[in-house]
This record gives structure tokens, C-alpha cells and sequence, in this order.
């Protein structure tokens, strides 16, 4: 079940606000701030940001990420965190 709303608890949330900290130049705490500061709004991010999240994190971790997944994580021309998180913890269990 896909639930849009990113944790910042989430062991996959902290993944990505770590990429998207070294993609970006931007501490990670920073970003999980910015989550947990609103936790019923999905923080967005720009898609060319969010494949080199997913690259860092596939990479890291040695998963298999499809265009079909991706599509599934888009939101016009960015990514949900809460389904890239999703992504990723599912991707981390196969």
C-alpha cells in the first residue's frame, strides 16, 4: 500500500535525506527537519535529484530499479519522498 506520507523514522527516509544530502550539499538533518516539520505533506523532490538519489542508493545497497518503479514515485516533474521510501524499503527486501 502506497501511503505518500514520508516518516522521518523511517530507516529508507534517513537514506535518502543522506543522498539527497550529498547530492544536494545540504546537511540531512536539515532535510528530515523540513519532513518532520510537516508530516501530512510529502516533501517533493526535483526528479534529476531523485535518480541520483536512487543511484547513490542502488549503488549502495545493489538493488534493481526499473523505469516502472520510478514512474510510480513521480508527481509531475518531481519525486515523493513517501514513495521513494517505499521504493527503496521494498527494493531492500527482495
Amino acid at each position: 500500500m502506497i501511503t505518500q506520507i514520508a516518516s522521518p523514522n523511517s530507516p529508507a527516509v534517513g537514506e535518502i535525506a543522506q543522498a539527497l544530502g550529498e547530492v544536494i550539499g545540504k546537511d540531512s538533518s536539515i532535510i528530515l527537519k523540513e519532513i518532520a516539520a510537516n508530516p501530512t505533506h510529502d516533501l517533493a523532490i526535483p526528479s534529476p535529484q531523485a535518480m541520483a538519489v536512487l543511484g547513490k542508493l542502488t549503488a549502495r545497497h545493489g538493488f534493481k530499479i526499473t523505469r516502472q518503479d520510478i514512474f510510480k514515485t513521480k508527481r509531475g516533474g518531481s519525486c515523493s519522498v513517501g514513495l521513494l521510501a517505499e521504493l527503496v524499503e521494498r527494493k531492500m527486501k527482495q
